[in-house]
Formats: C-alpha cells, structure tokens, sequence
C-alpha cells in the first residue's frame, strides 16, 4: 500500500475518488475523474493505472459485456487488514479498505493528510462522527502510527443503508502559491514551505 498512497499520486487519488464514489468504474469514468485533477487522463495511462490498482488488490477487475470494468475492493471481499482510529468524539472507530493519502494543495498551497475507510456494517448511522474532531491516535498497519493529538475534519458518506465510507483529514505542509505549475512542467511537487500547517 505504501507505494500506491503514501505519498501524492495520480492512482492515490484514483483510488480515492472510486472508494468514495462506488459503483462501476471503466476506462472512461476514471479519465473523466482524473480529468479534473493535476494529472493527464490518457486513456492508456488510466487503463495502466485501474490495472495496477488491481493487481495491488484495492479493486476487483470484472468482464461485463466484453468490457473490463472495476469495483472498489470493500465492496466485494474485505481487507484482512484493519486500521483503528480514535477520535476525541466517537471514540475508537475500526475500518476496513482504508488508504492514507496526501491530498492535493488546496488554493492556499496547503495539503492535507486522509485517512479513508469504511466503517463495520452495523455501525449506529446516528453515532458516526461529523465535523470538527480531534485524533487522538491511529493504528494504520503497514504505516507509522499517529500519536500524537491532531485536529481533523471527519466527513461520512452513505453507500445505500448501510455502508458508510469515512473520510478523516488535517493540515499536513504548505507549499509555493505555484506548486501546480511546478508539478505539470516537472511532474513532481516543489519543496513545502514549512513541514507542517497551522492548526
């Protein structure tokens, strides 16, 4: 997993967007998605891209109609790696497929960290956590733990009645007002300003 998503990638975010969106995913549907993104969406580059991803078992190639199509991994057969995550409010919370990812800079050049993954099915819809929170740890196997307090957004969203897809983020470095400009012409971001943003 570290290879795919530790850092900001063009499959990290793929994968992402497929886990947050669900569904059927072709060819077509992920360029229209990576189209909107720092990347190029060369159909072949795409097709490499959901190819990889499914060799790294994140999601599950299908042939439906002579067409190769893609579903998210958690939709189908879990993970047998969990990641536990504790919040200040909502306590310790298990999830399954889960990835961290650096997320694009925002407008402000600042990136933020993502933990992402889906809460057990018979999770109480009525206790999942929204809004301003606090992390007080992560156990994320594969990766280094988090250990020490950090300030996060928590956003859940709803695959039918009774999956959820939990999506927990914070400042994570700043980087140049120009950071896009440098990542299309070198294919790479620029040095962060500061290792971390503000709080």
């Amino acid at each position: 997993m570290s290879e795919l998503l530790t850092r900001f990638t063009r499959r990290g975010y793929l994968l992402t967007r497929i886990q947050e969106a669900g569904g059927i995913w072709t060819t077509q549907r992920a360029s229209t998605v990576l189209a909107h993104s720092p990347w190029g969406h060369h159909r072949n580059t795409v097709r490499k891209d959901l190819r990889a991803l499914a060799r790294a078992g994140r999601v599950v190639a299908k042939d439906s109609n002579g067409r190769r199509t893609y579903i998210p991994q958690e939709l189908t057969v879990e993970r047998p790696e969990t990641a536990s995550v504790e919040l200040s409010d909502g306590g310790r919370l298990t999830l399954t497929g889960w990835s961290l990812t650096e997320l694009a800079p925002d407008y402000y050049g600042i990136s933020h960290m993502q933990i992402g993954g889906w809460l057990p099915e018979d999770w109480d819809r009525t206790s999942v956590p929204w809004g301003t929170n606090q992390l007080i740890r992560a156990e994320l196997p594969g990766e280094a733990s988090i250990t020490e307090p950090v300030n996060v957004e928590v956003e859940a969203k709803y695959h039918g009645t009774t999956r959820a897809f939990i999506k927990i983020q914070w400042p994570h470095a700043r980087y140049p007002a120009d950071w896009l400009t440098t990542l299309r012409t070198t294919g790479k971001l620029p040095v962060p300003i500061d290792g971390g943003a503000s709080q």
